[in-house]
């Protein structure tokens, strides 16, 4: 269920600066990053929906002081070069059960890890993400 208002998703996928420029292995230093808007978890939306379950909130409180993880703002400036240079992208559910975190860092040369239950991959019915991506649910 794709929500009516899209507007805050401003930089479509394939505004990518240098796509075809993925960083070797060597290049990827952050092990994990998570690049979100981080609320309340208290907070619901129309649906009676509570933000993101928590996951989100704890890994602002939780990781955001540990080495190797990056945790930053919904596009950030550094946004895409972000997702290029880590191992393994953080993709929890929001508001809706669709984001648009494990496309970009597929085509960033990230790993996404989708931690939901609920979240819904674009075509997920006909294509195989098990060998693109981790899920925990």
């Amino acid at each position: 269920a794709i929500p009516p208002d899209v507007s805050h998703y401003t930089t479509p996928v394939y505004s990518l600066p240098n796509a075809s420029a993925y960083a070797p292995p060597s290049a990827k230093k952050t092990l994990a990053f998570f690049g979100g808007s981080v609320f309340p978890s208290n907070l619901t939306d129309h649906r009676g929906s509570f933000y993101s379950k928590g996951v989100r909130q704890y890994f602002k409180s939780f990781f955001m002081k540990h080495p190797g993880f990056k945790i930053s703002g919904t596009r950030s400036a550094t946004y895409w070069e972000d997702l290029r240079t880590s191992k393994f992208c953080l993709c929890p559910e929001g508001w809706h059960a669709w984001t648009p975190r494990p496309i970009e860092a597929i085509i960033s040369g990230c790993v996404p890890v989708l931690l939901s239950e609920e979240v819904e991959l674009p075509f997920e019915e006909t294509i195989d993400y098990a060998g693109v991506l981790i899920r925990v649910r």
